[in-house]
């Protein structure tokens, strides 16, 4: 009981979101995909596409140890080209999937010019060993909320990266007899009237003395911008007689170094504004647990460091696929970075990734975007800035345009004091560690085993104490990890919701089912008692294995949804006539059976924790 109760503590902290009550809104994917192993011949899959509509794609991939980016492709047949598409001479409109030793998630926004009927997987050469563990690709509903913008700029002065007066060229800009750093930078945003977040380096910043500092920090201010916090330690070491750079490394330090790093930044930052930190980010955005704890131990209140595939992610891949703002453990606010020196990238390949960071955030809408002093400058062969960039000055014009269409600049401070409400939190058990996994402290056998988190419970443990795929501590099957998988993608799908659940344990409803839903669990025997029309969502988990007998049970549960109630399910299908019979039923089967009393999606999920990507059933009751 006591682990059940911390369940529901832990569930009620990371599942209180303010969704507002009404249907249940389910993806309309058009088109999915498990499991596929490509290679250089095209495998295809059924679609509908159609031209006027914005779809977004997801794929998560599996590479091998000699894979390389980008190397496994999505054609469009007959589509004619469309926006976030590629153009290939021999192969047509297509979209290449992030790829990688291990997992990598592509996140796309894309239009077609005529409509496609089929799409196909092929990889980019004979040598490519990738497996399309998921891909879906659903509409997007447009949303016109507003949304907060943070224009923010860290402000650095690498010896490494200037031919001589780093500060004068990097954090001024003075070049060729002309100056394009700060002053430009906000004359800039200062045209557009918006605020600019400013996140000055406390290290390459005071080469020279806390005077030359002090001069950016008093310009800044003056001209009404927020000023920051950052850090690049990997200099502080021969300043403070430290031999060993790990030691200083922002993503390996230990907490007592943390502390010492981050009091260092505060005192600088106390002594160059007279006010107490608020935000930090770290150089490179590399942190560890104990960077955001000591981060929250000296009262920092907000980080801006997660962002995908950089610095330390959280574990799974992509545990908090949102990308929301939202609290670690000790409180400390966590505001993602979308976009990451957008200047130096075309105008089309940033506005893809506007499109498909905001269409993830369906309550806290925001988009961080980080720059630089010298983010009007470009860099030679050798990697010195020497000379202006018009292109990424009218970049960044674009930007503030986009800002103001489409919704308001914010300052990092000005958002803190607005916002008070209670944000998801997300533990410190999901963060993977950049330290050897030796250190964790594990039962002594598992110590060297591969690490990994259950999804429904939140527990972390060694692989092979997953027996047959069932989670040690709650004994979630890999099923139920899909499920949430799925959940988590659609976020607010069945929050304030009437569900019925079936034959599911207390604590597996605690870690699938959002805290605002109203539950009613039954055994396979008591559907019965539940009334006509009571649910606006059914949860099913390998409910139906067989057409004869599953038609009675289709039938039940369309009689306690709500017409637009949906059937969530997975189900053991068989895609290939060969396979035994013991595999479950025909896909096409259980796809007939939903379909005499539902319009059916699937979407496929993936669990971590055995490395297997299933499908999830959406079936909306027809009216």
């Amino acid at each position: 009981m006591a682990q059940i109760a911390g369940a529901r503590k832990m569930k009620s902290m990371l599942r209180q979101l303010p969704w507002l009550a009404g249907p249940v809104k389910a993806p309309s994917v058009v088109a999915c995909a498990e499991n596929v192993r490509i290679s250089a011949d095209i495998t295809w899959l059924p679609c509908r596409l159609e031209p006027g509509t914005r779809y977004r794609l997801r794929a998560l991939t599996e590479g091998a140890a000699e894979t390389t980016d980008r190397t496994a492709l999505v054609l469009f047949d007959g589509a004619g080209g469309g926006e976030g598409l590629r153009e290939s001479e021999r192969l047509g409109p297509i979209a290449k999937l992030r790829t990688t030793d291990g997992l990598a998630r592509t996140d796309i926004i894309f239009t077609v010019k005529r409509p496609v009927t089929r799409l196909g997987l092929r990889a980019a050469s004979a040598t490519t060993d990738v497996v399309v563990r998921t891909l879906a690709i659903d509409r997007v509903v447009n949303d016109s909320r507003p949304i907060d913008f943070f224009f923010s700029f860290d402000v650095e002065a690498a010896v490494s990266q200037a031919k001589s007066d780093p500060i004068d060229t990097l954090v001024w800009g003075k070049l060729d007899g002309g100056e394009y750093g700060l002053r430009r930078i906000c004359d800039v945003l200062e045209q557009h009237r918006l605020v600019g977040n400013f996140l000055v380096d406390f290290a390459t910043c005071t080469y020279e003395g806390e005077r030359p500092l002090r001069n950016i920090v008093d310009f800044l201010a003056g001209r009404g911008h927020e000023v920051h916090m950052h850090l690049h330690p990997s200099g502080l070491g021969k300043r403070w007689g430290i031999d060993g750079g790990e030691m200083l490394r922002l993503e390996k330090a230990s907490y007592d170094m943390q502390i010492r790093m981050l009091e260092y930044t505060t005192r600088l930052y106390q002594r160059a504004t007279g006010n107490d930190p608020r935000v930090f980010r770290s150089g490179a955005y590399m942190f560890n647990r104990e960077m955001i704890l000591a981060s929250g131990a000296l009262g920092i209140e907000m980080l801006t460091n997660v962002r995908e595939n950089v610095g330390s992610p959280l574990s799974g891949g992509d545990a908090y696929t949102g990308r929301e703002p939202f609290r670690w453990e000790n409180g400390v606010l966590e505001l993602p970075v979308d976009a990451s020196s957008p200047e130096v990238s075309e105008w089309s390949g940033f506005m893809s990734k506007f499109d498909a960071a905001v269409r993830r955030k369906p309550t806290w809408r925001t988009f961080n975007i980080v720059m630089h002093s010298w983010s009007m400058m470009r860099k030679n062969s050798e990697k010195i800035f020497e000379a202006y960039e018009p292109r990424h000055e009218q970049n960044l014009h674009r930007m503030c345009e986009l800002a103001t269409k489409r919704g308001k600049a914010r300052g990092y401070a000005e958002y803190l004091d607005d916002n008070k409400q209670d944000f998801p939190s997300v533990r410190l058990s999901q963060l993977r560690s950049a330290e050897p996994i030796e250190t964790i402290r594990l039962a002594p056998k598992a110590a060297a085993e591969r690490l990994v988190t259950c999804v429904v419970c939140d527990m972390s443990f060694a692989a092979p104490f997953a027996v047959a795929g069932k989670c040690p501590v709650c004994g979630s099957h890999a099923r139920h990890r899909v499920l949430r998988n799925v959940l988590d993608e659609y976020p607010g799908m069945l929050s304030d919701k009437r569900i019925v659940a079936a034959e599911a344990t207390e604590l597996r409803l605690l870690g699938l089912l959002p805290a605002t839903a109203e539950v009613k669990n039954h055994d396979a025997t008591a559907l019965s008692a539940v009334g006509r029309g009571w649910a606006d969502a059914y949860v099913g988990l390998h409910l139906i294995n067989d057409a004869v007998a599953g038609r009675e049970t289709v039938k039940e549960v369309a009689r306690v949804l709500k017409a637009g109630g949906v059937f969530v399910s997975t189900a053991r299908c068989r895609t290939d006539g060969d396979q035994p019979a013991e595999a479950g039923m025909e896909l096409a089967a259980y796809l007939d059976l939903l379909g005499t009393r539902f319009d059916v999606s699937s979407v496929p999920g993936y669990d971590h924790v055995t490395g297997r990507a299933d499908r999830v059933f959406l079936a909306i009751k027809k009216s």
